[in-house]
């Protein structure tokens, strides 16, 4: 039965407690009410992105390739920017000068000399 219903409306209007309905304005406000609640909201940014990256299927070998394209970036990117200076490569002679050292006994044993001053 909806409200269009004329022995509905006639025995709404003959009612004893017809006097405590609501006015039209609360009606109206409650209608409005309900329907903002009802309306679907706007999915975030967050969330679109997340249901993007479910519905996007790859392979296996695809993730592989992007993973190794990636890191080949990377450290061509790394090797470009900071190329290594050549003060950080032990030179081959002081390297044998040093095993030398150490195999005669010349090497001072944690012994830290420290300079004299003249005052």
């Amino acid at each position: 039965m909806s409200l269009r219903d004329e022995h509905l409306q006639q025995a709404l209007r003959h009612a004893p407690d017809q006097d405590l309905a609501p006015s039209g304005k609360v009606r109206e406000h409650v209608l409005s009410y309900a329907e903002n609640a009802v309306k679907s909201k706007p999915a975030s940014w967050l969330k679109r992105c997340l249901n993007v990256l479910q519905t996007w299927r790859v392979t296996s070998w695809q993730v592989a390739g992007m993973g190794t394209i990636a890191s080949v970036l990377l450290v061509v990117v790394m090797v470009r920017e900071q190329l290594p200076d050549d003060s950080i490569w032990v030179k081959p002679e002081v390297e044998n000068v040093a095993k030398n050292d150490v195999e005669k006994g010349n090497v001072a044993q944690n012994k830290i000399e420290t300079p004299v001053t003249s005052a």
